[in-house]
């Protein structure tokens, strides 16, 4: 793939063309490997079948010229390539360690090996602030996200639990996440805002054990 200027980086999401379904198939995304200046590598992501790829570009720093870019095309492969790993994220408070904003507390999650449809999945979170006081959400399917490709979640609480969660006490705020997939139980922690990802402010990233199926 190339693109007439330097300085940029660019990712692609992988979705499963599913025959016959409204929603779509599984999604995967993948960093591009940068071959050259102006030039990246596009490889097959996960099983070899067709898919809809959508390719996004962001510029740099060392970029002339700033912005972002974006485009689909449908993609056939004949060989299999790598799987993204499963990944999970809580979001709760705030987008600025200094800056406790009030919302729906959300779970992410995406890429994951087990079937992700209603009932077959649970998920609840113990928050505890710096000071040793605690609170305990529930999740549920997010009102809205319909077509959640398999193996990924969209999960919220029902109400807006941000005002509860900053009533704990100052950061760090630990979260402990309790996700049931099938009959098994994942324990995540994280906390917040060490473990924020930064270009996803507040969604705090977290780690499993036993770690979550990957594909």
């Amino acid at each position: 793939m190339a693109f007439d200027t330097p300085g940029w980086q660019f990712s692609a999401t992988a979705t499963a063309v599913a025959t016959g379904q409204t929603c779509g198939g599984r999604e995967q995304s993948v960093d591009l490997q940068a071959t050259g200046p102006t030039t990246h590598r596009l490889v097959p992501i996960g099983r070899a079948g067709d898919y809809t790829i959508t390719l996004n570009g962001r510029s740099t720093q060392a970029a002339t010229n700033k912005g972002d870019v974006v485009t689909t095309f449908r993609w056939h492969t004949t060989k299999d390539g790598p799987n993204e790993p499963p990944s999970a994220t809580v979001s709760i408070v705030g987008s600025r360690p200094g800056e406790k904003l009030s919302f729906a507390g959300e779970l992410s999650a995406r890429a994951l090996g087990v079937s992700t449809r209603t009932g077959k999945v649970t998920a609840s979170a113990l928050i505890t602030s710096s000071t040793g006081a605690s609170l305990t959400v529930d999740f549920h399917p997010a009102p809205g996200f319909d077509c959640v490709p398999e193996g990924s979640l969209a999960y919220r609480t029902v109400d807006e639990v941000g005002a509860q969660v900053a009533a704990l006490g100052p950061p760090p705020l630990r979260y402990d996440v309790t996700l049931v997939l099938g009959s098994v139980v994942y324990r995540g922690t994280g906390s917040w805002p060490g473990d924020v990802v930064s270009d996803c402010s507040p969604c705090t990233r977290l780690q499993f054990n036993p770690p979550l199926p990957a594909l």
